[in-house]
């Protein structure tokens, strides 16, 4: 039997105050696009994904994009597993 995730187990009160913290250390800038994070649109980011052994460290959390965070999935932000695409994607029609 796995340990549960002890993201999982927080409450909604302490992941938001885990996010200021890491919103007020890197400011509202997402970590996988570059784009400024508005208000309500935030999301923390496990470096290294939890499925793959990432924790909570303030080290191994940055602040992104709810969407840049889903799109991610558990693929980590670091190297080519993580170019998902920069702040000029949004703008660009894709075909």
């Amino acid at each position: 039997m796995t340990s549960p995730d002890p993201y999982l187990s927080m409450s909604h009160a302490q992941r938001r105050a885990l996010l200021d913290e890491v919103l007020a250390v890197h400011g509202y800038v997402c970590c996988i696009c570059g784009l400024t994070i508005s208000p309500g649109s935030e999301s923390l980011q496990h470096i290294t994904p939890r499925s793959k052994g990432g924790n909570e460290s303030k080290d191994n959390l940055k602040p992104a994009h709810k969407l840049c965070n889903s799109q991610l999935q558990d693929r980590e932000t670091t190297g080519s597993a993580g170019e998902i695409h920069n702040g000029l994607h949004w703008f660009i029609k894709q075909q």
